[in-house]
């Protein structure tokens, strides 16, 4: 039972983020090595709003997961690094309000593990009854590559 609950931790702790306003979590602090390009494009309405913010946690053995901290997702384009020795998960959560109330939340997430020596780039989308995380991987000069998202269960 542990080992299911540590799966779906990420999935137990966004309610309580979201409705914290994340105050708790930190700032992700980047790895030396920026190589994930986050490119956000995100269509409100006229009379609403949303915000996207991701998440970081690196999963450990047993897959089980750490917070790292958070990426305010506020602007076009955003450079972080993650390390090249182990899992990362990323979970983008998008904030909906309208000029009277909050409401609700969506969310997107996949694991991810870089490379040495690769660049990545992580699209993340959000329009009117769409949203999406799309990943490439790049090596050098050659083309990029669409990574699969990879879900809790890839455990």
């Amino acid at each position: 039972m542990e080992l299911k609950m540590q799966r779906f931790m990420p999935l137990l702790l966004v309610p309580l983020l979201v409705l914290s306003g994340c105050a708790s979590v930190k700032n992700y602090q980047s790895t030396s090595d920026n190589n994930i390009e986050v490119t956000t494009k995100i269509t409100s309405g006229l009379l609403s709003s949303t915000k996207a913010t991701m998440f970081v946690y690196t999963v450990t053995e047993g897959c089980k997961f750490q917070i790292e901290g958070k990426v305010k997702l506020d602007e076009d384009r955003k450079v972080i690094g993650l390390p090249t020795d182990r899992m990362s998960y990323l979970e983008v959560v998008f904030e909906h309000s309208t000029m009277l109330q909050n409401t609700g939340s969506t969310r997107v997430e996949s694991a991810i593990s870089p490379k040495k020596g690769r660049d990545y780039a992580v699209e993340v989308t959000y329009g009117k009854g769409y949203f999406d995380l799309y990943m490439t991987e790049k090596a050098g000069k050659a083309s990029a590559r669409e990574i699969d998202k990879k879900f809790i269960e890839a455990c």
